[in-house]
């Protein structure tokens, strides 16, 4: 499912086997296994759920997301849990909260991040950025069953949006199209968003917080 380092250990979520944590500061690897019902409930998708380590509390957070449609991978909202060793002797070893205060949080596949909001004026708060795909074009099934003899195209777009965990409402940050078509074009495809803590530009200060 995921991967993140936190507090000089490894941290892997098994879709099927739960939380592992690797500790590798010793002369001996140490794994250890923590029962968890966190990845039980993902209606089929598999990308949902996403470790970030975080500067600013020292937590090690897990956020799931809830799609409209796990097909098109469009997301409506997020949970965040926080990671609480001593909660394990129950069912799962996380603990829910409902605010991220002065943090955003960016999420990509073994590469989500944790910035203090305070770093950056383009960012907000209390938010949660993250890629959704989007395919725009015309329908092929529907095409070849209604005998339609034409070039299929269609286009794939990329959403960079924010999600507000106060208001529960998610915005388009911007967008891009890719390169993806059929019949004849070349099909190109964009890998999951790499997030880099890069320093604050000039015009990145002073775009709004959005």
């Amino acid at each position: 499912m995921d991967l993140a380092y936190h507090d000089n250990t490894f941290f892997l979520l098994s879709r099927y086997h739960g939380l592992f944590t690797f500790d590798l500061t010793g002369p001996s690897p140490v794994v250890f296994e923590y029962e968890d019902s966190t990845v039980n409930d993902i209606n089929g998708a598999v990308d949902n759920i996403f470790l970030v380590s975080s500067r600013a509390s020292g937590d090690l957070l897990c956020v799931k997301g809830e799609m409209f449609n796990t097909t098109l991978e469009q997301y409506k909202s997020f949970a965040i849990k926080r990671f609480d060793p001593e909660a394990a002797e129950g069912s799962s070893c996380w603990v829910e909260i409902k605010e991220l205060g002065d943090q955003s949080l960016f999420l990509g596949s073994v590469n989500s991040m944790s910035l203090p909001s305070s770093m950056d004026a383009a960012t907000k708060g209390n938010c949660i950025y993250f890629m959704e795909k989007q395919f725009m074009g015309e329908n092929k099934f529907m095409k070849w069953l209604l005998g339609i003899r034409r070039d299929y195209r269609m286009r794939s777009y990329r959403f960079v949006k924010a999600y507000d965990v106060e208001q529960g409402i998610i915005n388009t940050f911007f967008e891009f199209e890719e390169n993806t078509g059929f019949g004849g074009r070349k099909a190109g495809f964009v890998s999951v968003p790499l997030w880099h803590g890069l320093s604050t530009s000039d015009t990145i200060n002073q775009s709004e917080p959005f």
